[in-house]
């Protein structure tokens, strides 16, 4: 869950000239369906499956926009011969991206919330590994699983895809990249999809299981950035079979018995990645032409990471607080979306923005998707 603004070398005005409004829309899209499903969870218990699917298809999207802006990226990397240093500066932007402000609510959570009555689990929240290859070692900031996700997708795919560049042709390393990204997660959740298992603790926040996800974005930047294969297959065509899909891929996940085949519980997430990646060369050429609207969209979009990050222990603590008889129900819930919002504000003008214009740039001139990762 990356924010769409670049504060770095590139320069602030440079940066909101190019932002495309289609791709904030998605982003506000999908942390609002993130957010209603977990207001579900928390105040309602879950108990609606329609309700839990648009946070899962949620987190879904971001992976792909993740893949999408990040893949852009590393083309461009890979076509100005891929380096040490460039893969470097790569990662040090994410992570001066990503990592502070998920330290910085760790620390929060740990002052004030309690620890969890283990002794080895800061470990694997410090060094990002709570659910590399394991369920989540502890109840506890939960919405990180997603963020590991993300960390070891850039850390390994940009590895891979850099050193092949530098041994063959730039088409060939991605393809060969993507080839074993969406591969290997698949096999591997083929091979652990048993009935018995819990298909969202077990296979769904899995980092190793995962990494798929975000490579559908990597494969969609490249589709649309190709100009001859762009142009070979219609907009609205590849805009009509993404929602097809993704109707499908939603109807199946409504339906039980769903959940005990070991083909869509290994094949799920296939599926509605690949839905939408094929919406995205339609997104890019969303317009809107109300201002307020596009600032509301762009507002959000920028503090989607925060919201994202704070959003489900002030959820938690809201629900307390009613539980309490210290606010109302409706009260409750408007105390939550405000205070999420006014946390995601603080972070993204105290936080966040100084640190991403400390960020050394990738290149001396960005492109339009550079500058909104």
């Amino acid at each position: 869950m990356t924010s769409s603004q670049d504060g770095g070398l590139e320069g602030r005005g440079r940066v909101q000239a190019d932002r495309i409004f289609g791709l904030d829309f998605l982003r506000a899209l999908a942390i609002g369906g993130v957010f209603l499903s977990h207001l579900h969870l928390v105040f309602w218990g879950g108990r609606s499956p329609l309700m839990a699917l648009w946070g899962t298809l949620g987190v879904e999207l971001f992976f792909v926009l993740s893949g999408y802006l990040i893949g852009g990226l590393l083309l461009d990397i890979a076509e100005q011969r891929p380096s040490v240093r460039a893969y470097g500066v790569f990662m040090l932007r994410r992570w001066m991206r990503t990592l502070p402000l998920y330290y910085l609510w760790l620390a929060v959570l740990a002052l004030c919330a309690g620890l969890p009555h283990t002794v080895h689990w800061p470990w694997y929240f410090l060094t990002l590994t709570q659910n590399f290859a394991w369920p989540m070692t502890a109840p506890w900031f939960q919405v990180s699983w997603s963020l590991m996700v993300e960390e070891w997708f850039y850390l390994l795919f940009a590895a891979v895809l850099l050193g092949l560049a530098r041994m063959v042709r730039i088409r060939w390393a991605l393809l060969a990249s993507c080839f074993i990204f969406m591969s290997v997660p698949l096999v591997a959740r083929w091979m652990e999809a048993d009935s018995g298992i819990n298909w969202d603790a077990d296979i769904r926040k899995i980092v190793m299981l995962r990494l798929d996800a975000i490579a559908y974005g990597v494969a969609a930047i490249w589709w649309v950035r190709d100009r001859r294969r762009y142009r070979a297959v219609r907009t609205m065509l590849a805009l009509a079979a993404g929602i097809a899909l993704l109707g499908f891929t939603a109807w199946s996940c409504l339906q039980s018995a769903s959940y005990e085949s070991r083909l869509w519980r290994a094949g799920f997430f296939c599926a509605a990645t690949t839905g939408f990646a094929l919406c995205f060369p339609a997104a890019i050429r969303l317009k809107f032409r109300s201002r307020s609207v596009e600032g509301i969209v762009r507002w959000i979009s920028e503090r989607s990471y925060g919201i994202y990050i704070v959003h489900l222990e002030v959820l938690e603590l809201a629900r307390h607080a009613v539980l309490s008889n210290l606010v109302g129900p409706r009260a409750g819930i408007v105390l939550a979306a405000t205070a999420t919002l006014a946390l995601a504000a603080l972070s993204y003008r105290w936080i966040e923005k100084p640190i991403l214009s400390r960020r050394p740039p990738q290149h001396p001139c960005a492109r339009p998707v550079e500058a909104m990762v």
